[in-house]
């Protein structure tokens, strides 16, 4: 039996979704020029999944700039990936700053990633008995999935914005294979956003098909003669050690030191002085009047749990 629900969202990825989601015509800004359409679009993001999911904790995990233990162990990691829009840089100091009046913990370590932070804590919730929901646009945490965890990814289909949902039974029915497989199917085929290099040759097609038929990149070595195709068989033989380097940049870490502090993250009362100023601030006058923080009546030590709020 749960002992409570704990949401998590990927800061980074959401913050980026928001912002090219509310882009060209639909680009908000304030008079003097501040850009705000990643903030007012995560914030719409963040709403409609409490309302949704009704947790008991939450908390945001972000990247920090600083390189990680990916970047040290391969160089060419993430080598080719530009760096973040100074539209959507300028945003990130305010997203921060509404979170922390909004009473949710921000997660951020250096020399890790916000998935690395993500996989740590949704462990450590499944291993006290707790469902975890993850908020994320980002497929790399589908390795995270169990029968406790849900993935759930908004994406837009033909202008309006759905849900994916995966547990693992939901991977497993999607990709083939199971989370922990999805982990070694990216070591043989890679991935170009990451520059994480694979096996030269090997495509999402080929590595599925291999993890299938032989469980694991351990598997697959281990009955390398039974492979049939030459090509393929040639292809894996010379690049043996980077199918494992490439597994392992992959793999999120979910071991990290001194995360799991899940009653930090209990939902709790939000300042509404401070959220109220920091609204007025970015101009957004429909939040104000959502969450009711220019009314004289409306509890100072009110959470997010007690409002009702619409997606605009």
């Amino acid at each position: 039996m749960s002992i409570g629900k704990l949401m998590i969202i990927d800061g980074n990825s959401i913050l980026n979704r928001a912002f090219y989601g509310l882009k060209g015509s639909s680009m908000l800004a304030t008079t003097d020029g501040v850009n705000t359409n990643a903030i007012f679009g995560f914030i719409n993001i963040l709403n409609k999944f409490m309302k949704e999911e009704i947790p008991d904790y939450l908390c945001v995990a972000f990247d920090l700039k600083a390189p990680t233990f990916r970047h040290l162990e391969f160089s060419g990691y993430k080598a080719k990936r530009k760096g973040m829009p100074p539209e959507l840089a300028e945003q990130l100091p305010y997203m921060k700053e509404i979170l922390d009046a909004m009473n949710i913990k921000r997660l951020e370590l250096e020399g890790y990633e916000a998935d690395d932070i993500i996989g740590s804590i949704s462990l450590c919730a499944e291993q006290q008995g707790m469902d975890v929901v993850i908020i994320t646009g980002d497929r790399d945490s589908l390795q995270l999935a169990s029968k406790t965890t849900r993935i759930l990814m908004p994406v837009t289909r033909a202008g309006r914005t759905e849900t994916e949902a995966y547990d693992s039974d939901g991977v497993k029915e999607r990709y083939g294979v199971t989370p922990e497989q999805f982990i070694d199917v990216k070591g043989l085929m890679g991935d170009q956003s990451d520059n994480i290099p694979g096996v030269p040759g090997i495509g999402e097609k080929t590595a599925t098909e291999l993890i299938k038929a032989y469980g694991s990149i351990d598997g697959i070595y281990e009955n390398i003669d039974k492979i049939s195709r030459e090509s393929v068989k040639k292809r894996l033989e010379e690049n043996k050690d980077l199918a494992y380097m490439s597994r392992h940049i992959a793999e999120i870490d979910r071991n990290m030191p001194t995360l799991c502090q899940l009653h930090e993250l209990k939902r709790g009362n939000f300042d509404k002085e401070r959220l109220y100023k920091i609204f007025k601030r970015l101009e957004f006058a429909s939040l104000i009047d959502k969450f009711g923080l220019d009314r004289e009546e409306y509890c100072l030590n009110s959470s997010l749990k007690d409002i009702e709020f619409t997606m605009v």
